[in-house]
């Protein structure tokens, strides 16, 4: 049962110049089972755009725009990077933050004795990451999905190139050709567990997967009946927000204008962070497609950047992220945008927001929801 006119959620598609687009999920972070996917589906395997360790190759490490310049954000060369991963270190190697005993905070309470800058890069880093603001970030959560994250080799970035619309199609007709029925516009009101089968609004099925987004698990909208006691609860204990992008269609390929920057050859992407006050989007990623399409994709996560764009139409959005290029990257008005969507998942009814982030008193609640208290049913 899909409450959409298509597969996939928030995996969805679209196109600009011609060009597929990812308008949700648009990565892989490390190799992960989406490489199986793609291979499984036909399609490319995605390509590496950053890779976040601090002695990443030239091609793939993040630009960030910090102070009004554009610096590497992978190393320590840089002040506010080098007192942001310093701080960063000192949580990671504090064995005390896994101890219960000790409490919780979020980041903006951590960084406040950090220089403004340093601030202001983390904030870039963690939008990234985990699409949210340091006010809303819990440092204990974190510190474990760091330690389980390191432990994956997840540091790579791999980018769809606007595959994801075409694998998920892939996956239902797999689905269907083992003997699946896909059943589109309909969306799930109950689902109820007893001894012996799962009721999906009145019909009966051995088990279930319930694969809705814990925002509208949270709100009620889909009832559940016979889980444990407390499960609901958890739900609410989990952050949720939204997130937007606006994908733009460039006139022409901006990472190899840089002011006092050598062109880089053979570069076919960019991770763009900017941690300055006045920038639209805290993260873009930028790309070069087939044909000479050049792409950018401006990112707003998070309660205070989602309802910011939410609030603009996508010409005002558009316009936004094009001025924030031109500064970047020291461009007047020979960078135009050809073409531009804009998505809002916090707005989205079958979402209610695109995210949920590590906040504090929410540790250890991804653990507690992954046990829905009947062998029938699975919470995915």
């Amino acid at each position: 049962y899909e409450a959409r006119d298509r597969v996939g959620g928030r995996c969805a598609g679209g196109t600009l110049g011609g060009i597929p687009v990812d308008l949700g999920a648009e990565f892989s972070h490390g190799r992960g089972p989406v490489f199986d996917l793609c291979a499984a589906a036909g399609l490319a395997p995605p390509r590496p755009l950053v890779d976040y360790a601090e002695d990443a190759p030239e091609a793939l490490r993040v630009r960030l725009y910090s102070d009004g310049a554009l610096v590497d954000g992978n190393g320590r060369d840089v002040a506010a990077t080098l007192r942001m991963r310093e701080c960063w270190d000192d949580v990671l190697c504090d064995d005390s933050w896994a101890s219960d005993a000790r409490a919780d905070t979020t980041f903006a309470d951590l960084a406040s004795t950090l220089p403004p800058s340093a601030q202001r890069a983390m904030d870039a880093f963690m939008a990234v990451e985990y699409a949210t603001s340091l006010e809303d970030l819990g440092v204990k959560e974190w510190r474990r999905r760091e330690h389980f994250f390191d432990a994956r080799d997840c540091s790579t970035d791999f980018h769809m190139e606007g595959q994801y619309a075409a694998a998920m199609v892939a996956l239902a007709q797999r689905a269907a050709a083992a003997g699946a029925s896909l059943h589109l516009r309909r969306p799930v009101g109950v689902v109820a567990a007893s001894d012996g089968c799962v009721r999906v609004d009145g019909e009966a099925f051995d088990c279930a997967v319930v694969t809705v987004p814990l925002p509208v698990l949270a709100s009620g909208a889909l009832g559940l009946r016979g889980v444990r006691c407390g499960l609901l609860e958890a739900a609410r204990r989990v952050k949720c927000h939204g997130a937007s992008k606006v994908m733009l269609q460039l006139s022409h390929k901006v990472w190899e204008r840089r002011s006092g920057e050598p062109a880089t050859e053979g570069r076919w992407g960019e991770l763009l962070l900017c941690s300055d006050e006045e920038s639209f989007a805290r993260q873009v990623w930028l790309r070069e497609a087939a044909g000479g399409v050049f792409i950018a994709a401006g990112f707003l996560a998070g309660p205070r950047d989602s309802a910011l764009c939410e609030a603009l139409t996508t010409e005002e959005a558009a316009e936004r992220l094009l001025g924030q290029l031109r500064a970047v990257y020291g461009m007047g008005e020979e960078l135009q945008a050809l073409d531009a969507i804009k998505v809002d998942w916090g707005s989205d009814p079958f979402s209610q927001g695109g995210y949920t982030s590590p906040s504090v008193g929410g540790c250890g609640v991804w653990r507690e929801l992954r046990d829905s208290g009947c062998d029938r049913l699975l919470l995915a």
